[in-house]
């Protein structure tokens, strides 16, 4: 601990964290490369690096067990990714290849983090792993105090109202964020923790009421998570002390939901998060205090926010919008059509925005003026096996959800249109070509090199 604390004192705390691209050699370490979940520890979403300007080919396919919910990170000429078969990959950028694969006791919906030549991060089996990122063999692991989805009663209008559901929605893991020699991640319990990045030893733990699949973001010295109790939290990044909370809201208009489920994105003195409570909030990073929030008339916003020249990218649900609004004040620069839910978040490289969405679509969108410049469907979404997409490529609700909302009929409708390939992965983008985990098994490599 007294090491740990010599780091974090004497190095990025206090002057402010690199923040980390995926451009090749650029790392806070100086090392090697230090890659995570949204890019860097502020979660921005932003690449430096060449976009996918015109429609994509397909480079390579590499096909895991189970479906791909984790999001890549790509380092030193290989992705990682995890699959619900339980694995972590390597796969070799150039030729899709694989390098190694790391098998857990559970699917590992947590998107890795690389950094000092190891690879981070969380399973289902309720552990967290490092591991070589050359081999694939394990440096070690720790035990949490478990690891499930969410759970809670009358949850999103579903009948039986009474009876407490598992929550079909809930498909990440909190991915870990790594500064300065610390991993800090949350778990399905409710508990945060801060691990020493060489021996896992537990540096500090903070217990919070409700799951935190909220993947934490780090600036100011300070830890930014949310939870599914609605709250933000902003904790001492060296000792984990409550420095505040904020209490999101409810949303009214549909089913009184709550939950922080998405992930904080920093940016100057501001932390924006995404909530069931049908917004995005806009909270002072120093105070907790609320500047704004943007209203999206019931619709979630599950995924992360990216942020660029001062303006902020996220996508809903129900309301099927790539949103951009300026950072300062929420004002809306454009809203476009995402078609189906968009829960993966946000990337941007170049003057463009890339967006997954459940219907099996990946959208480049011009950043300035939100017109879709190419789309990218997988096969499955264009044989729609179950009858769930118009021809526009919007949902048939009534083919997707049945006539009554039960848990029941959540759950198949979530099972059908993850048959189409869904992409709750979020998109990396490296060197002009971009990568991203679908539903139908595959990590893609997409590009027209």
């Amino acid at each position: 601990m007294q090491e740990a604390t010599r780091r974090l004192r004497s190095g990025i705390f206090a002057l402010g964290f690199c923040i980390v691209s995926v451009l090749p050699s650029i790392a806070c370490s100086g090392q090697s490369e230090t890659v995570m979940f949204r890019g860097d520890p502020r979660h921005t979403g932003v690449y430096l690096t060449e976009g996918v300007e015109e429609a994509p080919g397909v480079l390579w396919m590499f096909a895991t067990g189970g479906r791909v919910m984790s999001s890549p990170a790509v380092a030193d000429r290989v992705a990682y990714v995890g699959s619900d078969d339980g694995h972590m990959y390597a796969v070799a950028t150039e030729t899709g290849e694989e390098v190694w694969r790391f098998e857990t006791g559970g699917a590992v919906r947590s998107s890795p983090a690389v950094a000092g030549g190891n690879v981070f991060f969380s399973s289902y089996d309720g552990n967290f792993y490092a591991l070589d990122a050359s081999s694939g063999e394990l440096e070690w692991s720790f035990e949490t105090t478990g690891e499930r989805r969410w759970r809670a009663r009358n949850l999103d209008g579903m009948t039986p109202r009474d009876e407490v559901h598992v929550d079909p929605w809930d498909f990440y893991l909190s991915s870990p964020v790594v500064a300065e020699g610390i991993i800090y991640f949350g778990t399905g319990e409710g508990q945060i923790y801060a691990l020493d990045e060489v021996s896992g030893e537990a540096l500090w733990t903070f217990e919070t009421a409700d799951t935190v699949h909220s993947s934490p973001a780090i600036a100011h010295a300070t830890v930014y998570v949310g939870n599914m109790e609605s709250r933000l939290y902003a904790l001492d990044a060296l000792t984990g002390e409550e420095r505040w909370h904020f209490q999101a809201g409810t949303e009214t208009n549909y089913y009184n939901q709550h939950g922080l489920q998405s992930s904080p994105l920093v940016a100057g003195d501001m932390v924006y998060i995404g909530g069931r409570d049908g917004g995005l909030h806009a909270v002072n990073a120093q105070t907790g205090e609320e500047a704004w929030k943007f209203d999206t008339s019931g619709s979630w916003v599950l995924g992360s926010a990216a942020i660029h020249d001062g303006n902020l990218y996220f996508g809903t649900s129900d309301s099927f919008t790539l949103t951009a609004a300026d950072a300062l004040t929420g004002e809306v620069l454009f809203q476009s059509s995402t078609k189906t839910y968009a829960y993966s978040s946000p990337s941007i490289a170049a003057g463009m925005v890339y967006v997954g969405t459940c219907g099996g679509a990946l959208f480049a969108y011009d950043a300035i003026s939100g017109d879709i410049v190419w789309e990218f469907h997988t096969e499955a979404s264009e044989l729609d096996p179950h009858d769930i997409l118009t021809p526009e490529g919007t949902w048939n609700a009534a083919n997707l959800f049945g006539s009554e909302y039960t848990h029941e009929s959540a759950m198949a409708a979530v099972d059908k249109f993850l048959d189409l390939g869904a992409f709750l992965s979020s998109p990396v983008l490296r060197d002009g070509v971009l990568y991203i985990g679908s539903a139908d098994g595959h990590l893609y490599a997409l590009g027209n090199r």
